[in-house]
């Protein structure tokens, strides 16, 4: 389970750090110390889970919490205003964890998160796969549906979405990001290149077992044969 954490105060950040470390089972996606930065790291840390602080500068924690809510996001408070624990309800947050964090506290909310995303005590069942990335242009981040996106392309450290709102760079390696999203709907046909499966009209033979997919709007992109294997997983029986 990958955890994002967010507090504006480094003494916190390094405790929950601490505690987290002893936690199995569990990953840590990032710390940031503020809302805007925490927006900002969604697309690289892709948590499944946020530690959250209330009193922060600017952007409170219950803002944030909506915010990540409204994108499936669930949420763990970890605060030392006990006062704000009835607010909790309303951003449906997993738990309200109560400042200084003591160790089987943080275990007993860990547990919870384990089963919301389990399906075991979710208001609504959660994909475990992404539903939309935020993008940056210029000074906004834009949120991007996954079913408008043509293909991914690696660059390095980065990979460049190819969507029907033009192109975007962000900073996650393309096995990380396949990892989130769903196989139904994408292909890896390279080593550089993942395919939304539904923007396939056509494959071409070119040389020694490998193709070429070619894409709705005239793209093309490279189908190797080391990643023939995919065609059966998605079903298709391929010709002779």
């Amino acid at each position: 389970m990958r955890i994002l954490v967010v507090d504006d105060e480094l003494p916190a950040l390094l405790r929950l750090e601490t505690l987290l470390a002893e936690q199995p089972g569990i990953e840590l996606a990032g710390m940031c110390s503020s809302a805007a930065e925490a927006l900002a790291s969604l697309t690289t840390a892709m948590p499944d889970v946020v530690l959250l602080d209330i009193e922060m500068p600017e952007v409170d924690g219950m803002e944030l919490a909506a915010t990540l809510t409204a994108r499936h996001i669930p949420v763990i408070f970890v605060s030392g205003h006990q006062e704000q624990a009835a607010n909790a309800f309303d951003v449906e947050a997993i738990d309200f964890v109560i400042k200084p964090v003591e160790r089987h506290r943080l275990r007993r909310a860990l547990d919870r998160a384990r089963k919301r995303l389990s399906g075991g005590s979710a208001p609504a069942a959660r994909s475990p796969y992404l539903q939309r990335l935020l993008v940056r242009d210029n000074e906004r981040l834009l949120p991007v549906p996954l079913q408008t996106v043509d293909y991914f392309e690696s660059l390095g450290n980065h990979v460049k979405v190819h969507h029907a709102g033009g192109c975007h760079t962000v900073r996650t390696a393309l096995r990380e990001l396949e990892r989130r999203l769903d196989p139904r709907l994408f292909v890896r046909t390279h080593r550089s290149f993942i395919v939304n499966v539904s923007r396939i009209f056509e494959l071409r033979a070119v040389s020694h077992g490998d193709y070429t997919a070619h894409l709705s709007g005239g793209v093309v992109v490279p189908f190797s044969r080391a990643y023939r294997t995919e065609l059966a997983r998605l079903g298709f029986l391929e010709a002779r």
